[in-house]
């Protein structure tokens, strides 16, 4: 009986699952369509019928479901029959005092499919909150565990030099440590400290050499801070998925990831493997370079944040967190769920950094 139970509850969890993704994507669908047709209500070139017919269009699509928020009322209901039950509705729901849910989705839309341009040039994509099952029981150090995440925003790239060299010339950020014989490096049969192959520092490549510190002050400076680790995980499965990678179970290939055993002697260009993007938009979240979190590393979930937070007991620990695989690495590095800590202190020659907020 028992056992018929939790199949009954699984099943059920599964179905609830797939209804919110498709309400996501419904509502995704909704604010890029919204976004065209405000445009168009707004330009005078363009006739009051054709206005009439395409807000109708809209309407019809997504007035009852996902629904409309206030804002999009006031819009629209000069185009609705000055008679008719629409526009009474319309005019109602207008006077509704927006949600939070409505204002988050409103900010991704006005920034244009849930891209905000921001401080040296970081592109701020929109990530949806919502619960997932973060974790594997691949790994003995990421169980399961469900975590509910909020709504925030991710650098769509990793944290590239010329962006990082803006923070130092605003006297913010120290540099890199690319030349000071500190960061640890690949001599071709081991690892020592040295100083950077000059094959690391192309403007558009993500930064690498800096330390855990480091990329907290870039994050600071821009507006930002680092990721929490539930939030980093989420991001990369494409906003709590129950896939392997950002884009799907399919493993990582020389295709969809800047790994070990592509040819690659040094970084790529950030955003350079486009089909492994996540669903939102953001690049490299497997591969090309890990990347700090700010949790402190521990052997298990045991006792971890549910809500998404940074887990930072104990205090001053020795052990930061890092995801995401590199291109010095091979493509089992590269799983979403997989983590790994290093030394808050130390800089590696594979190690960069993106912001959330």
């Amino acid at each position: 009986m028992a056992n018929k139970r939790a199949a009954q509850w699984d099943a059920f969890a599964a179905q609830w699952k797939a209804a919110e993704e498709a309400k996501e994507k419904r509502l995704e669908a909704m604010y890029q369509d919204w976004g065209k047709l405000k445009v168009l209500l707004g330009l005078t070139v363009v006739s009051r019928p054709d206005k009439v017919k395409w807000s109708r269009a809209f309407l019809d699509a997504y007035f009852k479901s996902p629904g409309i928020d206030p804002k999009m009322a006031k819009a629209l209901s000069p185009y609705a029959p000055a008679k008719g039950r629409m526009r009474r509705d319309l005019e109602k729901l207008a006077l509704r005092p927006m949600t939070e849910r409505e204002r988050e989705w409103e900010k991704g839309e006005r920034a244009g499919g849930g891209v905000e341009h921001g401080k040296a040039g970081i592109e701020w994509v929109r990530i949806p909150g919502g619960s997932f099952m973060m974790g594997s029981s691949d790994y003995s150090n990421a169980q399961p565990h469900q975590v509910t995440v909020q709504a925030f925003q991710m650098a769509k790239a990793l944290v590239t030099n010329k962006q990082y060299k803006a923070c130092v010339d605003a006297g913010v950020c120290s540099p890199a440590h690319y030349s000071d014989g500190t960061c640890w490096i690949w001599n071709s049969s081991s690892l020592v400290r040295g100083n950077a192959p000059d094959s690391l520092k192309g403007g558009n490549q993500p930064v690498v050499c800096v330390d855990w510190n480091q990329a907290r002050a870039f994050s600071k400076w821009v507006g930002g801070r680092l990721p929490s680790e539930a939030e980093w995980e989420y991001a990369a499965r494409s906003g709590g998925k129950d896939w392997k990678y950002p884009w799907g179970n399919e493993g990582a290939n020389c295709g969809n990831a800047v790994i070990r055993g592509c040819g690659y002697h040094a970084t790529a260009p950030v955003c350079s493997k486009p089909s492994g993007n996540t669903k939102q938009g953001l690049c490299d979240m497997a591969g090309n370079a890990f990347e700090w979190v700010e949790d402190w590393y521990h052997g298990s979930y045991n006792g971890a944040p549910t809500d998404g937070s940074a887990w930072v007991d104990p205090a001053g620990s020795l052990r930061g967190v890092i995801r995401g695989g590199s291109w010095a690495r091979g493509a089992g590095y590269a799983r979403s769920a997989n983590r790994y800590f290093f030394i808050p202190g130390l800089r590696f020659y594979d190690l960069g950094f993106r912001p959330a907020r």
